[in-house]
């Protein structure tokens, strides 16, 4: 009876409390560069990606795709330049990965290297998985590359 008594009384106590509302984040204008963005991936409209990609992107992934289609044998390189991405687009973004990157929603990220960034995570099963990845420069947000999933 008495365990009975103290739970009513926390429960009275913790739903008298006032509840706070989360403040809503600061517009940091990402979200209208996305929406740019992924309508810009969805309509293979790649001067407008290209236009709103901080160049060379910094891929592994994609720099390992890059080194196939070229059939080349030296080193992998992580850069990604703006002719290599408007010559093998279909190649480095196959529709899988773009229908992700159009259709999975955004996660803010912190870290203190890079402050805050964004990421969508894709997974193409035999072809790579990895985050695109979303940095505010000088020209405001822009897609800078990919990085692993599993870092």
């Amino acid at each position: 009876m008495l365990k009975h008594l103290f739970v009513a009384a926390v429960l009275a106590l913790v739903t008298a409390a006032p509840v706070h509302a989360a403040e809503p984040a600061a517009d940091d204008g990402f979200a209208a560069f996305h929406q740019q963005f992924v309508a810009a991936v969805a309509a293979n409209k790649l001067d407008v990606v290209v236009k709103l990609s901080r160049l060379p992107l910094h891929s592994y992934e994609l720099g390992a795709l890059l080194s196939k289609a070229k059939a080349s044998k030296d080193p992998m390189s992580p850069e990604i330049s703006e002719a290599d991405l408007r010559k093998y687009w279909k190649r480095l973004l196959p529709a899988g990965p773009r229908k992700a990157l159009v259709k999975t929603k955004p996660l803010r990220r912190e870290s203190e290297e890079f402050g805050s960034w964004y990421a969508v995570a894709h997974s193409a099963g035999k072809t790579w998985s990895a985050w695109f990845t979303f940095h505010k420069t000088e020209a405001g947000w822009r897609w800078t590359g990919t990085d692993n999933v599993s870092q």
